[in-house]
């Protein structure tokens, strides 16, 4: 017998390369390569081991050099006996190359399919067939399912396996039979010994349930709480109801999955309850398993009986309907050669294992067997390997477990780990990793080494993930190393397309972009498109997902169905962009719509498109839908070529085309379509070349190197949790013989984590983590020369298994190619060469190539360049591939920015940086946010020409190159607004002397920001906007957003009284008092909110569990970022509320304890008064290119309703009455209703809060009945003689006032007064009844004629004295109309 070894080879150690070796050492010993089999997991692996065999067979018989250096590795493995008889390696190496065909080197799917075609098929009368994919494979799914469906008795047998027993829902049924099919070799296994299981043994749960709530009672009663307050919310239907059995057994998930009393009100102090909580807790345990198991025996084992009879009926449907149509996949082959191939009717198989009849089939017995990435081998296709084993003398099995990542796909990584054992061989370990340089091996030996030793604490013995280290090959250069992550102004992607462009920019081979998912790898490809970066990405998507098709795609199924909303979503499409309103518009006149575009109606809403869109639909009318007369049209009039023009935009849209032209008619395309839109033709078009970055997920890089990698690991998104069935499977430690399974289904998995003798799903989740240990082991092993792993979010990974990713382990420089360096320098010496560089060329050159060794910054080698001159030096630059920060021009663009002192810190400004090479680029404010639209492009384009006509497409451009004008900005900034609000805070910044101050004005209709203003005392804050990027503890402004979610929540009314006695209230030691000594007394809520009562607000903030307050905080906003289109938003300081102390809630309900930027407030705050609808604010409504077309628009988003219109009114006139009648008298506007709030916030330091310091604010909105705007005003430590004066009542509330008097000025917004007195219809002889309740308004800088206009037909004389606009009036504003018969005004 031969030898039976199993080679442990991490990556890069060469195991192609000794397996090969292994082949030809095969081959020596007199072993035909007809008897030699060698299997692995993909073509390309199989293509790589039967190149490098022939290519060593060559090497031996022509090369002397190469001959000694193969015969001294084998020597290595063999001892020093080995040697070459090269007449006898030329004889074989002829009969192969003669034979090629015979070669036995497969993938273990096509290997499996040969002993299905030779052994198997024939058994079943099947003498041709298909082999189909998973695809293709649904359609027969489905007729399984509808074969299913036609006896009813199985189908609502199979139908009660669906949480959503909705017959509607084809997909859920056809992806269950999936699931049975793809699980069928466990059945096969299992055979006939299917057992039914026994029930296990349980105490009834409800006893000990009650056991525990008299326990939680007596707590209670020590306490001195009432029982329900100790209850938690979702569990206190089962102590209310009737039947507690029932409802503990329809509801058993709540209670598998907690404890049912709270917590944090359970508490022992001081030890009064040490002995409660110790028998509560014991009982819960107890009650938890007696519960798991009753509901085991319930649920679960009635499950896995009726699918078991369920199962048999779909595998002979299928099986059928398979054998009919003879087309399979490969893991129907698989699963049918291992259920037949141990027949006693074939005669393959007896007592001794495979017979001489069996290898007589498939051409030969195999003396030799190698397997490669063995790890990734599923216990089916080993049960079919075994037999062939059995009967092999040399078997050398090759993988690493390391690299396990195929287990949702059957990869069983334990059995390559045990493979000694099972086949009781001799391991060896390749320990010299030959593909990446010094510094990627020892990062890679430190990281995965750090896992590994953790691991062993996290894991349960003998489950933890192993690694032993690897050596390296010595070399000059030893390899690169960095961490990325998210920068104060950047996020991490942005990072990493930076550093990309900084070092290997116009040279991109051999770059490679690894991820998890495709989802992330798209994100990853646009921006890369958006930078103009070249990249290739294998994807499955639909060409209809991409940029702008999607539109067009909408606009030809409105074309053939006239659907109407099909006709939306074109509108709604990146191609539009129609706002939200428009929409509303649209869909309200949908008749008066469709008559314009299908008759002569007429239209007053986007003529502009609807026209557009009636001479296309003409057009599709009049040529009968053929593709042939309105394809080209339908591009160029919709303009998508104009809008989408990076590589990967002009490709799509150009094969777009070209589809849309094979078919005759639009409505043949778009049935194709919809029917099998998963063909290869219907799939995105990459953007690929040889000079590109090369995008993958994980997977599918195994087995593939790069010179450079990028790894990306992106924040983490939420996990839905598995759902639908699963089939446990456990084996004995040969994976001979079934020990357990269980069918079953995940929405049980609650009963199975309770139950403690059934750990199937600790199982699944050790698999799972060191699956994801694997996939970045694989990732990190790809790059030889450099590596850059980029961390999205920081907080996903600082307490996983990935922490040590955090590491500073930067180390060493960038390896650039050497074919890169090469063509970098001779394109240096080029340039040199042009005339109009007068410097010495020699020493230049000298000094270049010293630089460029010692990564020296740059060289100036001429100025004052013309175009011309430049366009050349380009030329070289390309012609050579000079990487583009080797050689760069400078020069200068400023920009001229209108009202620079009033816009600066909302516009920003261009500059340099590291990446920008030497161009100036927007580094902060909106010149950053939209440095895209705004910078000007330099691009080069070609004519692309249909097949017939020779016609170009409406994207083209003829080999030109052409400058392109950088996009205007229309923000949503109200000039009239702005100039106010700077005026008044500014002023109120000076006279206060506060060290800083901030305003911001929105709309709350829909998050328009109209103004903002910013006023500090410090310099060099240029690159700080406060008002997105400054955190503030809000104070009393915030007690409205708490109020407001009481009500909505039902815990208090407007009505409810709370007694605030004198003014003070304890909480966990902390004494909290009001602000003023005059609030005292009983309280309703609406006097809570008009008093600012911070004893109240405690009181009202003690209704909410601490889970209730947390959600309402993010219905408002208050956990994220808003969204704002400018750079660098922070988030709001907020910390999940199990974290909480016992103060925190009662801190937060009068604005302490969170900190939020003003413009988190303001989008809150409008929320609140706007009739409840929450809206992401912006900056930017449209984006235009010179020719006015716009090119990107930013409508209203509304993110969610946060109360009801209802509450929102309340919400205002509760508000309109602190402003008329509370602590924000001094914000009102005589003649005008307004609302809002003032807060005087303490100034938080390390040491708790400072005395007399405050920040105080007023945040307020008019007009009352429908707002148009709502204003914030902060000033930070202003300063006053009594401690009053700083007070958001006395500082901020005024300056609201004047601003709204103001607005309203500039606006020609009526008062109530003036809007009253226009009304008065009744003044006749002297009766004046209907001005009794109207006041006098304020006139001031009215026109006279506009004031003799108001009171016309009030029957009251108006006298004007001097000239001008009114300075003067009596009466004056506010003063009762009644009885008066005359006003005067003075003008000046």
């Amino acid at each position: 017998m031969g030898k039976k070894l199993i080679l442990k080879a991490s990556a890069g150690t060469g195991k192609t390369y000794r397996l090969s070796l292994e082949y030809i050492a095969s081959l020596m010993e007199g072993i035909d390569f007809k008897d030699i089999l060698v299997m692995t997991f993909t073509k390309k692996a199989t293509a790589e081991i039967k190149e490098r065999i022939l290519k060593f067979l060559k090497e031996i018989c022509e090369s002397e050099e190469k001959r000694v250096e193969i015969e001294k590795n084998l020597q290595n493995i063999y001892g020093d006996v080995f040697s070459f008889e090269i007449y006898k390696v030329k004889k074989i190496y002829k009969n192969i190359v003669e034979n090629k065909d015979k070669l036995k080197i497969y993938t273990i799917d096509s290997f499996t399919n040969t002993i299905f075609k030779k052994a198997i098929a024939p058994y079943l009368k099947i003498y041709s067939y298909e082999i189909v994919d998973e695809e293709e494979n649904r359609k027969i799914l489905i007729r399984t399912f509808e074969k299913l469906f036609e006896n009813r008795e199985d189908f609502n047998l199979f139908k009660s396996f669906l949480e959503d027993n909705s017959e509607k829902d084809m997909d859920r049924y056809v992806e269950l039979i999936r699931n049975i099919i793809n699980q069928r070799w466990k059945m096969i296994l299992l055979g006939k010994n299917l057992e039914k299981k026994e029930p296990l043994d349980y105490k009834p749960a409800l006893p000990i349930l009650e056991k525990q709530e008299e326990i939680l009672k007596e707590i209670a009663g020590i306490k001195g709480k009432p029982f329900d307050e100790l209850v938690k919310k979702d569990y206190k239907g089962y102590f209310s109801s009737k039947d507690k059995e029932e409802y503990l057994k329809e509801n058993y998930n709540i209670f598998l999955k907690d404890k049912f009393w709270s917590g944090v009100k359970v508490k022992s102090k001081k030890g009064d309850i040490d002995s409660q909580l110790e028998d509560l807790n014991y009982l819960y345990v107890e009650f938890k398993d007696n519960l798991g198991r009753e509901m085991y025996n319930r649920l679960v084992i009635p499950y896995e009986e009726k699918l078991l009879q369920t199962i048999e009926k779909i595998y002979t449907i299928y099986d059928e309907i398979k054998f009919r149509e003879k087309r399979f996949t490969h893991t129907d082959i698989s699963n049918y050669t291992f259920k037949y191939l141990e027949e006693k009717e074939l005669g393959f198989i007896d007592e001794n294992g495979l017979t001489e009849e069996f290898f007589e089939i498939i051409d030969g017995r195999l003396r030799s067997v190698f397997i490669d990435e063995f790890q990734d081998t599923s216990i089916l296709q080993w049960r079919i390997l075994k037999n062939i084993l059995d009967k092999s003398e040399n078997i050398i099995c090759v993988g690493d477990e390391k690299q396990s990542i195929y287990g949702w796909r059957g990869g069983e990584k334990k059995l390559f780990e045990n493979l000694a054992q099972i086949i009781d061989g001799e391991e060896e370990e390749l320990d010299t990793c030959f593909r990446s340089k010094k510094n990627i091996v020892e990062y890679t030996n430190e990281v995965f080494r750090d896992i590994a030793d953790k691991s062993v604490d996290v894991y349960p013995p003998n489950c933890d993930w192993k690694f032993n280290s690897v050596g390296y090959r010595e070399s000059e250069e030893s390899g690169f190393i960095k961490l990325l992550t998210k920068e104060e102004e950047r996020e991490a992607l942005e990072v990493m397309i930076d550093e990309i462009e900084k070092n290997f920019s116009t040279n991109y081979s051999g770059i490679g972009i690894l991820a998890r998912t495709k989802k992330t790898l798209e994100r990853i490809a646009f921006s890369l498109g958006e930078r103009g970066i070249p990249y290739t990405l294998e994807s499955d998507t639909s060409i209809i997902e991409s940029r702008g098709i999607g539109g067009i795609y909408a606009l030809i199924s409105w074309l053939v169905k006239k659907d109407f909303l099909s006709l939306l979503d074109f509108l709604r499409s990146d191609l539009v962009n129609i706002s939200a309103p428009t929409l509303k518009e649209i869909i309200k006149k949908r008749d008066e719509v469709e008559s314009y575009l299908y008759s002569d109606g007429s239209i007053d809403i986007e003529e502009d498109i609807f026209s557009t869109l009636k001479d296309i639909y003409i057009n599709y009318t009049n040529h009968c839908g053929e593709t042939e007369f309105l394809t080209y049209e339908m591009l160029l009039r919709i303009g998508i070529g104009n809008r989408f023009q990076n590589d990967e935009d002009t490709l799509n849209i150009f094969g777009f085309y070209k589809l849309l032209k094979e078919y005759r008619y639009f409505n043949d395309f778009l049935i194709e379509y919809e029917e099998n839109n998963q063909k290869e033709k219907f799939k995105k078009i990459s953007a690929g070349s040889s000079n590109t970055i090369s995008l993958m997920t994980i997977h599918k890089s195994k087995g593939l190197e790069f010179d450079t990698l990028f790894y990306f690991i992106p924040s983490k998104p939420r996990n839905s949790g598995d759902k639908g069935m699963e089939f446990y499977f456990e084996m004995d430690k040969n994976y001979s013989q079934v020990k357990s399974y269980l069918i079953t289904d995940n929405k049980f998995n609650n009963i199975l984590e309770s139950v403690e003798e059934i750990d199937y799903l600790e199982e699944k989740r050790l698999k799972w983590e060191h699956e994801e240990i694997n996939n970045l082991y694989v990732a990190l092993t790809r790059p030889k020369n450099n590596i850059f792993v980029v961390v999205e979010k920081i907080e996903d990974i600082e307490n996983s298994n990935f922490a040590t990713l955090l590491k500073n382990r930067d180390r060493g420089e960038v390896i650039l190619n050497k074919v890169e360096k090469e063509d970098n320098l001779k394109g240096i010496e080029k340039i040199l060469d042009e005339p109009y560089i007068r410097k010495n060329k020699e020493k230049l050159l000298r000094e270049i190539k010293e630089g460029y060794e010692k990564n020296r910054k740059y060289k100036v080698i001429a100025k004052n360049l013309s175009e011309k001159q430049k366009e050349k030096i380009q030329e070289i630059v390309k012609k050579y591939k000079i990487t583009r920060n080797i050689v760069q021009f400078d020069r200068s663009i400023e920009r001229t920015y209108y009202k620079p002192e009033i816009y600066k810190n909302l516009v920003g400004f261009i500059g340099y940086t590291n990446s920008s090479n030497a161009y100036k680029i927007g580094v902060f404010g909106l010149e950053r946010q939209y440095e895209r639209y705004l910078k000007e492009k330099i691009l080069e384009r070609q004519n692309i020409y249909t097949k017939n006509r020779g016609m170009k497409l409406p994207f083209s451009k003829e080999n030109i190159k052409v400058s392109l004008n950088g996009k205007n900005l229309h923000t949503t900034i109200d000039s009239d607004i702005q100039f106010i609000l700077n005026d008044e805070v500014r002023k109120k910044f000076i006279s206060s002397g506060s060290e800083e101050a901030y305003g911001i004005i929105m709309d709350p209709n829909n998050g328009k920001v109209l103004a903002t203003s910013y006023y500090t005392i410090f310099k060099n804050r240029a690159l700080r906007n406060p008002i997105f990027q400054n955190q503030f503890e809000p104070g009393s402004i915030f007690k409205p957003i708490i109020v407001a979610s009481a009500l909505d929540a039902g815990l208090v009314s407007k009505y409810t009284k709370f007694d605030i006695g004198d003014g003070k209230i304890t909480k966990y030691r902390h004494t909290i008092k009001e602000a003023s000594r005059n609030t005292k007394g009983v309280l309703t809520t609406e006097e809570v909110l008009k008093k600012s009562s911070n004893v109240g607000m405690v009181m009202i903030g003690d209704k909410f569990t601490n889970q209730e307050f947390e959600e309402y905080l993010k219905k408002f906003g208050f956990y994220d970022k808003t969204g704002i289109d400018f750079p660098g938003e922070i988030k709001p300081y907020t910390i999940p509320y199990k974290r909480w102390d016992g103060l925190k809630k009662s801190t937060m309900s009068f604005g302490q304890g969170i900190a939020v930027t003003p413009i988190q407030m303001i989008t809150a705050f409008s929320a609140l008064v706007n009739g409840g609808i929450l809206y992401e604010p912006r900056l930017v409504e449209k984006i235009t290119d010179e020719n006015g077309i716009v090119v990107r628009r930013n409508p209203a988003t509304q993110v969610r309703r946060v109360i009801s219109e209802k509450l929102s009114n309340e919400m205002r006139d509760m508000l309109e009455k602190v402003v008329s009648d509370g602590t924000a008298k001094r914000g009102e506007v005589p003649g005008y209703k307004v609302g809002g709030k003032t807060g005087t916030a303490q100034l938080s330091t390390k040491g708790g809060y400072l005395k007399e310091n405050y920040l105080s604010s007023f945040i307020g909105f008019f007009p009352v009945e429908k707002p148009k705007y709502v204003v914030l005003v902060m000033f930070l430590k202003p300063k006053g003689e009594t401690v009053f004066e700083k007070f958001g009542g006395a500082t901020a509330a005024p300056v609201f006032g004047e601003i709204v008097k103001r607005i309203t000025k500039t606006k020609n917004i009526l008062s109530e007064n003036i809007s009253s007195l226009s009304q008065v219809k009744n003044f006749e002889n002297g009766y004046k009844e209907e001005l009794k309740d109207i006041l006098m308004p304020d006139l001031k800088d009215l026109n006279p004629k506009d004031v003799i206009q108001i009171f016309k037909n009030s029957g009251i004389e108006v006298k004007v004295k001097g000239t001008g606009l009114v300075k003067e009036q009596y009466p004056k504003a506010g003063e009762s109309l009644q009885d008066v018969k005359e006003i005067r005004i003075v003008l000046k």
